[in-house]
């Protein structure tokens, strides 16, 4: 009982308090309602006074407008009659053009009608005097132009031989500049070799007249030599054989330098490049920083030419087939022989010469008797 009595007067307060709210609302609405009439009611005024005001410059508008439409419709239709005009004046004169040209056409043929058969006697004699005139002209071009073109096919004649004739000599330079090349080189060795037992013969005859003005002396005498300042070679020296490393033309392989050592006397008695540098006293001071003696050629063979010069033969070069990480290219056996050939006639062996020629023209040119027979004329073999 006591909640419900709670509960009715919760709902009486809310309704009183509900009627007071809507008391206020009611009189803002009517104040709002009254400052919405005025405000409309002076917008209505300004915009009936703005109306009256635009009344007079909407039809002065509308007048120039009218003005401006009137005048581009009467443009346009000025246009359009000037361009009927033309059309129907062009029209006319084709018309015209037409039949001035039927009239013309018919005239001609009235003239070909009656005058056909003369026409075509005139054409026929015409004809005729240009088919004689033509081949008077003829006749006359092959007189004079006959001997031309028998003269101009024997001089292409001339001129496709002597084309033929450089290609075969092209061709046959291409595939023989090799061989006369090496026979140019092989024939310089030969030279050289034959020019040097040419001066040791008439050194010998030196000798001779040497050895009869000393024939009173002792067999175990000392022969004076010239004074060299107490300079002379050791037992022992050590060559410092190679290219610098920058050296253009060397293969990477066998830059740089390597020191090999021989006897000072073995190499004094040994072709001609060491016989004249080991002969002269005065070369005992060439040394370089570290005590070596420079030789200013590759290392690839020396090894082999040293042995050949110590003990009177060595091991000839083979075909060299590189491996997996080796930067040295593969070469043939006759490549080989070749160098070895090269850097033997440098230093001046002679015999060491005489014996691998034999062996690069095997190599090179097989078992040819023809070829053999004329190099063993020449002297090279």
């Amino acid at each position: 009982m006591c909640c419900q009595l709670v509960w009715l007067l919760r709902r009486v307060r809310a309704l009183a308090a509900w009627r007071m709210n809507y008391s206020i609302v009611r009189i803002y609405a009517r104040s709002l309602r009254r400052l919405y009439r005025r405000v409309v009611s002076s917008k209505r005024a300004a915009l009936i006074q703005a109306t009256a005001r635009m009344r007079g410059p909407r039809l002065t508008f509308k007048k120039h407008a009218a003005a401006l439409f009137a005048a581009r419709d009467a443009k346009a239709l000025a246009e359009k009659e000037t361009y009927a005009v033309i059309s129907v004046q062009a029209v006319l004169r084709g018309n015209l053009s037409r039949l001035q040209f039927r009239r013309e056409q018919a005239a001609i043929a009235e003239i070909k009608n009656k005058c056909s058969s003369a026409t075509l006697l005139q054409s026929l004699f015409r004809g005729m005097q240009g088919r004689r005139e033509c081949a008077r002209r003829l006749q006359a071009l092959l007189e004079v132009l006959i001997p031309q073109v028998e003269r101009l096919q024997r001089w292409w004649r001339v001129v496709l031989s002597e084309k033929l004739l450089r290609k075969v000599r092209s061709v046959v330079d291409r595939y023989t500049d090799g061989h006369k090349a090496l026979m140019r080189e092989l024939s310089a060795m030969r030279t050289t070799y034959a020019s040097l037992a040419a001066a040791a013969t008439e050194l010998s005859d030196a000798e001779r007249f040497l050895r009869a003005s000393f024939q009173n002396r002792s067999r175990n005498a000392e022969v004076p030599h010239k004074s060299s300042g107490g300079r002379r070679f050791e037992l022992w020296v050590s060559l410092k054989v190679g290219f610098p490393p920058e050296t253009a033309g060397v293969l990477p392989a066998f830059a740089g330098h390597q020191i090999f050592s021989a006897r000072s006397a073995v190499l004094r008695r040994a072709g001609i490049y060491f016989k004249d540098f080991f002969s002269d006293p005065t070369n005992a001071e060439k040394r370089d920083e570290d005590g070596h003696f420079r030789v200013q050629r590759s290392w690839k063979h020396f090894d082999a030419i040293l042995d050949y010069i110590r003990d009177g033969s060595c091991a000839l070069p083979k075909a060299y087939v590189p491996s997996t990480y080796d930067n040295r290219p593969a070469s043939s056996e006759e490549q080989e022989l070749l160098e070895f050939l090269r850097e033997a006639h440098f230093y001046g062996l002679e015999p060491l010469v005489d014996l691998v020629i034999p062996k690069v023209i095997s190599l090179k040119y097989g078992e040819n008797p023809q070829l053999l027979q004329l190099l063993r004329k020449r002297g090279i073999i």
